[in-house]
């Protein structure tokens, strides 16, 4: 019988009866990006999915929470959640970001759509957990964990809403529940201090106290990197891009596994019918956005001199909000200025944080003069207040009163160790009001601004 050569024999089988599998990994780093891009890149994405025939996940991996959109600010994320799902998410990885969201900014409805196995709501009777294991097609699951420190990596620790608990041990206890299921397991794990191959040694003890190991261990920290080895587990990173797909490839007879990551390369894209419900939310959503509230008659840029500013704007719109003597607020709190002309919903949004809580607080007139002392009024603006460059103040043209009360506000954003706006402070309570709400009302009510 004639011998046929290693190499050959190795090519016979790679290239014919060694047939390959593969399945597919859709990483969204930046859902929002794409759901609310105007020139309909969500569909651009949405295609590139639907187009691939391979076993598929869609997991998003970025800040889906972000505050930093006008389109979830006034439904807490609702919008984008129904979007989500209906876009075939399958997860939404639970990285620190997410953790560090208030609770009460995320709607209800998000909850069975976050995905993370250590992290556990806190409330004053028991703790919830949340989804801690998704899967897709019944060929592939996930599990996410939140890793404090890689050095020790059964660290416990906690944020504001949640305790994020053990990773080891949630993660083994989780991957038990795969452990007889011939599924591929992926593991997303949110850490700081790996930014690639050079750091492999870094993932030793954590991946050696892993049982049963996951087949692709994917990584969000401040880098992103190219797919290694490690442990003979494929390690991967989060996109850099708004989304990219990881693709495994496998060749059973050698039990040999690929991976190669891409980026996805969204390319403006009109909505052509497919994905109505995803267009109606889409629609409603910026048509809302676009509605007049007042009218700026001159512009109030983020940063200005004294007076002129959006910062000085904010503080006489806080004043009239809640019966005070006055009100302050800090210039570094303004996201963006107001433009001459219409003030839209959108506008506010884009111009002032999310949740800036308002505080009311009770000073005497000699202690007030103290804090202005003691405080950077330069990054202050002030309503109805006087300060003169002594720093002394006046009322309405009247220097204070010593012994007299006056009733302030000033938001949270200015409650900082850089101003002694409370230290001052006879008495204070946080409202549950925020600056938000008192713009919302003022160009409500006020429908010329000047």
């Amino acid at each position: 019988m004639k011998k046929i050569p290693v190499p050959l024999l190795l090519m016979f089988l790679l290239c014919g009866c060694a047939e390959k599998s593969g399945i597919s990994i859709y990483l969204i780093n930046d859902f929002n990006s794409a759901l609310w891009d105007e020139n309909g890149k969500i569909y651009s994405l949405l295609n590139e999915i639907k187009n691939d025939p391979s076993p598929k996940i869609v997991l998003e991996t970025g800040d889906f929470f972000s505050p930093y959109y006008p389109e979830n600010s006034d439904d807490k994320h609702l919008s984008a959640v129904k979007a989500a799902k209906l876009s075939g998410i399958d997860a939404v990885c639970a990285s620190i970001d997410i953790l560090k969201t208030e609770r009460s900014d995320i709607a209800s409805e998000a909850d069975a759509l976050i995905l993370s196995s250590n992290a556990y709501l806190k409330n004053k009777k028991s703790f919830s957990p949340l989804r801690d294991v998704c899967g897709s097609s019944g060929k592939i699951c996930a599990i996410a964990v939140h890793i404090t420190d890689i050095q020790q990596p059964e660290k416990a620790s906690y944020t504001k809403d949640y305790r994020i608990e053990n990773p080891v041990y949630e993660i083994n206890k989780a991957m038990r529940k795969l452990a007889n299921k011939k599924v591929f397991k992926i593991l997303f794990a949110s850490m700081k201090g790996v930014e690639g191959k050079k750091d492999k040694k870094k993932l030793f003890p954590f991946l050696d106290k892993i049982s049963p190991a996951p087949d692709l261990v994917i990584i969000k920290s401040e880098k992103t990197f190219s797919p290694f080895k490690c442990r003979n587990i494929w390690i991967s990173s989060v996109f850099e891009q708004t989304a990219g797909r990881i693709s495994i490839t496998e060749i059973p007879v050698l039990k040999i596994k690929k991976a190669k990551a891409e980026p996805i390369l969204l390319k403006t894209e009109k909505h052509s019918g497919e994905y109505p419900e995803i267009e109606k939310i889409r629609q409603e959503k910026f048509s809302r956005l676009s509605r007049v509230y007042s009218a700026a008659q001159r512009d109030f840029p983020a940063q200005a001199d004294s007076g002129s500013s959006a910062a000085s704007l904010m503080a006489r719109v806080i004043s009239s909000y809640i019966k005070s003597n006055g009100a302050f607020y800090s210039k570094s709190a303004v996201k963006k200025g107001f433009k001459k002309g219409e003030i839209r919903l959108r506008d506010i949004y884009e111009a002032l944080p999310l949740q800036d809580r308002l505080i009311y607080c009770k000073i005497k007139g000699h202690d007030l003069g103290k804090m202005i002392m003691d405080s950077d009024i330069s990054q202050l603006e002030y309503y109805p207040f006087k300060v003169n460059e002594k720093k002394e103040i006046s009322l309405h043209g009247e220097p204070l009163k010593n012994e007299k009360i006056y009733r302030f506000l000033i938001p949270q954003s200015a409650a900082g160790k850089e101003f002694a706006l409370l230290s001052y402070s006879m008495e204070f309570s946080v409202l549950e009001k925020t600056t938000l709400d008192a713009a919302l009302w003022y160009f409500r009510t006020h429908k010329k601004v000047d």
